[in-house]
């Protein structure tokens, strides 16, 4: 469960990617726990943000291979989905995935993530595993939230 605390981050319509609710809900006493917990409290007070289908996929497998039980993965993906504007990830997307993967040398899925990004008019994508401030297609701008201070 994400903790309130005041901390200013800039709003747009934003896309964030799963490896910051990860860090958000394993529950670690570490830096990257409460800077993403600062950060979704911040993005959430604002407005909804965009993810798609699959972080939600990505955080239930996460959560499932780390023995998590159940009824929590469930709790865990309701309080994402109820906080997050859930994006459908369409064929066109799929398409979109495999042009950006060859033309910034990303991986398959976090390509598909920035396609459904930019699909949907996204504006900023939060993610810490990308290069930050890195603009794909000239629209959607790469931020760690990690870094932000």
């Amino acid at each position: 469960m994400f903790i309130t605390r005041e901390t200013n981050y800039t709003m747009n319509k934003c896309f964030i990617d799963t490896n910051i609710f990860i860090y958000a809900y394993i529950e670690q006493e570490n830096w990257k726990t409460k800077k993403s917990i600062d950060f979704l409290n911040s993005i959430v007070k604002e407005n909804k943000p965009f993810i798609s289908t699959q972080v939600i996929c990505e955080i239930s497998n996460f959560l499932y291979k780390n023995k998590v039980n159940h009824k929590k993965i469930n709790q865990i993906i309701d309080e994402v989905s109820n906080t997050s504007n859930i994006l459908i990830i369409t064929f066109s997307i799929i398409k979109k995935a495999i042009q950006i993967s060859e033309k910034y040398q990303i991986s398959w899925w976090d390509s598909l993530l920035l396609a459904t990004a930019l699909e949907y008019n996204c504006y900023t994508f939060y993610s810490e595993d990308l290069n930050s401030n890195q603009i794909i297609e000239n629209k959607l701008k790469i931020v760690n939230p990690l870094i932000i201070d």
